[in-house]
């Protein structure tokens, strides 16, 4: 029989709960037995040391980095190139070699080449002259650095590129056309979560994130408004939460999210002018009362996150309604306390018995 592999956390909490309803006697030895032989512990141990050694593997990067950065303008163009080629390749295949007998070691000089890369890139854009957009470069990098996720199915690696396409994606908003390119790469940022991280629901996170700004971005570039961008956002929001948190969990707290960061926007009147009538004050109100309405019959289900936007909603219209009035001294000290009213019912709410993960969220 094929075991499951899980945490080493949850794979102690089945035992002790197995172990638990055996002495009970809700199980007997052998279903216990055959409970906890379904699952094995994760490899875990000594994460530290993995810790320890990314920090050291970007010190160290930084180091080159500077290194040549300052001796920059006494080295030739074609030395350049060779020094960025040679510490890219040289330090991946160390890690390559090293990671067979010393995995995590091995690993940080892995990733000792991705900041390389990554550097090297700017510094050719530099030797060369080459002027492109800011946000091109991190395309580039998410290139490089994509390819060495797949292969060594590092999932640290992958964040990383996950990080940099969106770091491509926010500089690129409304600049010079679609960005058929950035699609065609998330599409692939997708297939590589589904086939070799198995669809990691917390990458799944990121890239429904990426596709967002994607569809901000053909808005714009369409001609659409921020109102209309807003109201998609807060409508795939709907669909994640309602819909699609079916098969995924973690949709039901992303769906969650959008509809509150979209919906907040919605709760300002100027984003209600794009329909060229006199009443967007009235509706902004209209939607954040609607709105405020939904989050406090969801945060009765414990959901935590409702409840952060009910919070978020409350201050966005003290802010709005008594900054101008009121002595800054008092509106600080009146803000603290919401503040920390909130905090309390926060901790309240999480140390409430009987809430599950999904109504948590």
């Amino acid at each position: 029989m094929k075991r499951k592999t899980i945490g080493s956390s949850s794979y102690r909490f089945i035992k002790n709960e197995t172990a638990y309803l055996e002495r009970i006697e809700v199980i007997d030895h052998e279903t216990r037995t055959r409970i906890v032989d379904a699952y094995e512990p994760r490899e875990e141990g000594m994460n530290y040391i993995r810790i320890i050694l990314t920090i050291g593997a970007i010190l160290v990067g930084l180091g080159i980095i500077s290194f040549i950065a300052s001796n920059w303008k006494e080295i030739g163009n074609s030395f350049k190139l060779t020094i960025i080629v040679l510490g890219v390749l040289g330090f991946a295949a160390s890690g390559r070699i090293l990671e067979e007998s010393y995995p995590r070691t091995g690993r940080s000089l892995v990733y000792i080449s991705v900041m390389i890369f990554g550097a090297g890139i700017f510094l050719i854009e530099q030797m060369y002259n080459i002027s492109i957009h800011f946000s091109k470069s991190f395309l580039l990098w998410s290139l490089g650095v994509l390819p060495m996720a797949y292969v060594l199915k590092d999932k640290l690696i992958f964040v990383f590129a996950n990080a940099l396409l969106l770091v491509y994606g926010i500089g690129n908003l409304n600049y010079h056309g679609i960005e058929w390119v950035y699609l065609a790469l998330l599409i692939v940022f997708y297939a590589v979560n589904r086939f070799v991280f198995e669809n990691n629901p917390y990458f799944m996170f990121m890239e429904n994130i990426l596709a967002a700004i994607w569809v901000i971005d053909v808005i714009e570039e369409l001609g659409g408004s921020g109102l209309l961008a807003a109201c998609v956002i807060f409508g795939s929001g709907i669909s994640m939460k309602y819909v699609l948190s079916r098969h995924e969990r973690v949709l039901a707290l992303q769906g969650n999210l959008f509809m509150g960061i979209s919906g907040l926007f919605l709760t300002f009147k100027g984003i209600w002018t794009d329909l060229d009538f006199s009443y967007g004050g009235e509706t902004a109100i209209v939607f954040g009362i609607v709105l405020m309405a939904y989050f406090l019959m969801d945060t009765k289900k414990g959901r935590l996150s409702s409840l952060f936007f009910v919070c978020i909603l409350i201050f966005r219209y003290y802010v709005d309604s008594f900054y101008d009035f009121m002595p800054k001294s008092m509106f600080f000290i009146i803000g603290g306390l919401i503040l920390i009213a909130f905090g309390y019912t926060f901790e309240r709410i999480r140390k409430k018995e009987g809430i599950g993960y999904e109504n948590r969220l």
